[in-house]
């Protein structure tokens, strides 16, 4: 420690660069259960009042090693949400999270349970809108890094 580092006020020294970084963590981890969470009870909420979508997606059998791949997804997010920057970091957590959201639909109720019908648009759900909220997220970040054309 510098000799005037003593001197500095409490709130510079929860400014360094590792409290940061932790925070930036600790925010993508209760993003990522809180809109798991969020998801799951807005689905719940719209089977038992009877204004849910059914979407059963993708066939032909892609969906035969679900646990194995969700599994795989889990541990993925984990591996990103600590070692990746800020703002791709944050939206690979939301991608992720609806990613993780409706692979269990799939596993537990065989479809994705939509509950959001707008007129002009296909019914989605939160995690829908999270992994297309996500993608912007990742993309705003690469054209600002100019790594897209």
């Amino acid at each position: 420690m510098r000799s005037n580092d003593r001197y500095r006020p409490f709130d510079d020294f929860s400014r360094s660069n590792s409290v940061r970084q932790l925070r930036k963590k600790t925010r993508n981890i209760v993003v990522f259960f809180f809109l798991i969470f969020s998801d799951k009870f807005l689905k719940l909420l719209s089977l038992k009042y009877g204004f849910a979508v059914l979407n059963s997606g993708i066939s032909f059998g892609l969906f035969s090693f679900l646990p194995l791949k969700l599994l795989i997804l889990f541990l993925l997010a984990i591996f990103l949400i600590f070692n990746l920057r800020s703002q791709q970091s944050f939206g690979l957590t939301l991608i992720l999270t609806g990613g993780f959201s409706n692979y269990s639909d799939r596993i537990f109720r065989g479809a994705v349970i939509d509950y959001l019908c707008l007129p002009v648009a296909p019914c989605f759900n939160l995690a829908d809108f999270a992994i297309v909220l996500g993608s912007i997220f990742v993309l705003v970040d690469l054209f600002k890094k100019g790594k897209v054309l």
